[in-house]
């Protein structure tokens, strides 16, 4: 990949890391408004909403980290700048991590949206968490790029 192609490519993966932010923004300002109470309207339908949410997060960091992994801009990194090659490892090691976290929040939402009990206060935390592990990991990749690609490669001029 050339220098100009490099950046081309990761342009893209930082828009789709502010497209990804606005999701969770959005998600989190869901889980701050507490549950409507049995009997009020929108308390039988939360769970789904929450989960409708989540499945859309879901999918499109799904995309979002095999498309990374699969364009070869993270391997193209590590050949342009050896230096990076550990973080970019980390940075793919988290990714099946948050996935699996994303699938595991969903199927306690869909448990939960089943019954009418009372919200369960660790879905919340833990949803919150893995939010927070999104953006923190995002933030991490969007912090090699600039170094690595518009730094490095003196692109950002």
């Amino acid at each position: 990949m050339t220098p100009l192609e490099a950046r081309t490519e990761t342009e893209r993966m930082l828009e789709e890391h502010r497209e990804l932010q606005k999701l969770v923004t959005d998600l989190r300002t869901f889980l701050k408004r507490p549950r409507p109470k049995l009997g009020d309207g929108g308390a039988h339908t939360w769970a789904t909403s929450l989960a409708a949410d989540l499945v859309t997060l879901h999918d499109r960091v799904f995309r979002h980290f095999r498309e990374e992994e699969r364009s070869g801009v993270l391997d193209d990194l590590c050949a342009l700048h050896p230096r990076a090659a550990r973080a970019v490892m980390l940075l793919k090691d988290e990714h099946e991590e948050i996935l699996t976290g994303f699938r595991t929040i969903l199927r306690s939402v869909m448990t939960y949206s089943e019954s009418k009990t009372p919200e369960i206060p660790h879905l919340r935390r833990r949803t919150w968490s893995i939010l927070e592990q999104l953006l923190c990991h995002e933030c991490k990749e969007t912090d090699l790029f600039q170094r690595f690609i518009y730094e490095d490669l003196g692109t950002c001029d």
